[in-house]
This record gives structure tokens, C-alpha cells and sequence, in this order.
């Protein structure tokens, strides 16, 4: 097999999972009254942060907006990697290494301490890098 599609495969998954972040995100969802309660509290509280009034929502809503932007980065290096792999697979392929790595690790938090949607996607994305990684390595 090819690293090229397994780097486009790992592309989509990974946009597909920005694409669901970022409306679970924006969505917020329906919540019980318990839930809303602990919703309406992380707005309420308000703290110095270095200098800056902000609350524990504030924080929660902004690392949810940071996990959809570095999923969107990750999605573009990984087509600008199958783009690489194309013409010089050797100085592509420590790359796909490391985001292989980092899927690894970000499944094992998903399963750890989210749910399985991320999780499933995470090891699929991981699975596609590693196999890129494998067909890509150097001839001997």
C-alpha cells in the first residue's frame, strides 16, 4: 500500500474530527437542571487571571475553540505531508511518526477521560500514521 492514501484517510478523519468538536462546541447542547446548574456557576465566578477578569467557562469554551484549531492544523500538515510523501517519503516520515505518537496518546486520553467517538477516531487516524509510517520507511 501507498502512504499517500493512508495520509489522505488520516486528513478526513482528522477534519471530520474538527468538524464535530467544533459544533459540540458551539452547540453546547441540551442540558439536565443539575448540569445547567454547574454550567451557570462556571459563568458566574469570576477570577483574576494575570491581570484579566475571566471565569471557568471562559477557560472550558476557549481550550474547547484550542482543540479545534489545533485539530484543523493537524489536518492541514497531514495533507501537506501526503503531498511530501509523494516526491521524498524519507523526510516526511518522521513526521508521521510523531502525529502517529500523538494519536496514540490522544485516544488513550479519550478513552481515559472523554467517550468513544473521539476515541474511535483518534485510534483510526493513529492506525492510518502508523501504516503510512511503515510503507514509508527506507529501503535497505
Amino acid at each position: 500500500m501507498k502512504p499517500v492514501p493512508l495520509l489522505r484517510a488520516a486528513f478526513g478523519l482528522t477534519l471530520f474530527f474538527c468538524a464535530a468538536h467544533t459544533f459540540g462546541t458551539l452547540a453546547g447542547g441540551v442540558h439536565d437542571a443539575q448540569e445547567q446548574a454547574v454550567l451557570d456557576a462556571m459563568k458566574a465566578y469570576r477570577f483574576d487571571a494575570m491581570g484579566v477578569m475571566r471565569t471557568p467557562w471562559d477557560f472550558y469554551y476557549g481550550l474547547g475553540l484550542f482543540g479545534s484549531l489545533n485539530l484543523l492544523v493537524f489536518a492541514v500538515i497531514l495533507w501537506m505531508l501526503g503531498t511530501m510523501a509523494r516526491t521524498d517519503p524519507g523526510r516526511a516520515r518522521p513526521f508521521v511518526g510523531v502525529l502517529a505518537a500523538a494519536n496514540v496518546a490522544t485516544a488513550a486520553l479519550c478513552w481515559w477521560k472523554f467517550f468513544p467517538a473521539p476515541l474511535v477516531t483518534s485510534a483510526l487516524t493513529a492506525i492510518c500514521l502508523g501504516m503510512a509510517w511503515r510503507v514509508m520507511r527506507p529501503s535497505a
